[in-house]
């Protein structure tokens, strides 16, 4: 399935939800389970590639300002830094523990599917933000050829956005 149908299909959804229930289905984009966030976080290391993150919040100090003058609805922006968290904790993956790449994939599609119900361009510009030096866009082919060939249910996944 292709990133533009994906976003065609999310596109449509949009009008069933109205405007109150878009806000609420973000709302929910920035969960997952504790089990697997808490196995993830030890999968997730500091390295050079990770850049300054001086409020710790799992957002590079570089990328914080692009989200927040990204948008002026804060679920837009909760959103977007959720997605955010999740291209970082790619940059900082250890793909040495292949059995935590399951719970990567899954936070980064979950992420990815509530980012594109919103998107307007910016999914495009915080991954260039993001992978911004040839190591960082190293991990990112690495994971990327991790998903290679999988198909994601992203009508599914937008539904977990509620």
């Amino acid at each position: 399935m292709n990133l533009l149908f994906i976003s065609a299909k999310l596109a449509r959804l949009v009008p069933l939800f109205g405007a109150a229930g878009l806000l609420l289905t973000l709302s929910a984009c920035d969960k997952l389970p504790g089990w697997a966030a808490a196995l993830l976080h030890t999968e997730v290391k500091t390295s050079p590639l990770s850049g300054p993150d001086k409020n710790r919040d799992g957002i590079r100090d570089d990328i914080e300002p692009l989200i927040a003058q990204s948008s002026s609805l804060p679920e837009v922006i909760s959103v977007r830094t959720t997605y955010a968290k999740s291209l970082q904790k790619i940059v900082e993956f250890d793909f040495e523990h292949a059995q935590m790449l399951s719970v990567l994939k899954s936070e980064y599609s979950r992420s990815l599917a509530c980012a594109m119900l919103v998107d307007d361009g910016f999914i495009d510009k915080l991954n260039s933000a993001t992978f911004n030096t040839p190591q960082r866009i190293q991990q990112q082919d690495v994971f990327q050829k991790s998903i290679s060939g999988q198909a994601f249910d992203f009508d599914s996944l937008s539904r977990l956005c509620s």
